[in-house]
């Protein structure tokens, strides 16, 4: 597209050639667009910043975790014990929202026993902080989740404004090759050339 860009007097008066660059120009800004966008919201970035999250709340809830089982064993309470009887390969394994799940569970089992936790070092800031670790990590992960969506969408549009280019490309081929008059022919050749280098790199033009 540069090297028609950069020769527009070669052939803006010829109407077959730039009306196929009039359809050109809006693919190519998308395209260009579209890369930006995937360069600019890099997954990598959101995935560590989540990653980074999980782990924190995962910490934090498997430390509440083993305090309240130990109270809840001492009592005999089993359903509160099997509640938050999670090992810490339990918390940090397993489909994400199923993780932020079960370490929820555990901040309303410490929240709803709290008056009883004190003598097992329960805190009412410590279970403040688990829940403020989920209700970081919760929106992180489906951050992450719609970026990856998005970018998807974006590639599946890439492919079809790549087909479309190519079209267009292949009838300026002929239209180049055929309407652009001798006093151009050095434009006519740059194109030719740029269109190989182009075809070669899977650009196409």
């Amino acid at each position: 597209m540069k090297c028609l860009e950069d020769n527009a007097t070669a052939w803006t008066s010829i109407t077959p050639i730039a009306d196929e660059v009039a359809k050109l120009q809006p693919i190519t800004d998308r395209i260009k667009a579209a890369y930006k966008k995937q360069t600019e919201e890099n997954t990598v970035g959101y995935t560590s910043n989540k990653d980074i999250a999980l782990e924190n709340m995962e910490t934090l809830a498997y430390a509440l975790a083993i305090k309240v089982k130990a109270y809840a064993r001492k009592a005999g309470d089993m359903v509160l014990f099997n509640a938050v009887n999670f090992s810490m390969t339990d918390l940090n394994h397993g489909p994400e929202k199923e993780q932020i799940t079960h370490c929820q569970i555990i901040a309303d089992s410490a929240t709803a026993n709290l008056a009883s936790l004190a003598a097992y070092g329960v805190t009412a800031p410590e279970i403040a902080a688990l829940q403020t670790a989920i209700n970081t990590a919760e929106p992180l992960t489906a951050t992450r989740d719609a970026v990856m969506g998005e970018h998807v969408e974006s590639t599946s549009e890439l492919s079809k404004d790549f087909k479309a280019a190519r079209a267009i490309f292949i009838t300026l081929d002929e239209l180049v090759e055929a309407l652009t008059p001798a006093a151009f022919q050095e434009f006519e050749n740059t194109y030719f050339a740029t269109r190989r280098v182009n075809d070669h790199r899977g650009g196409g033009g």
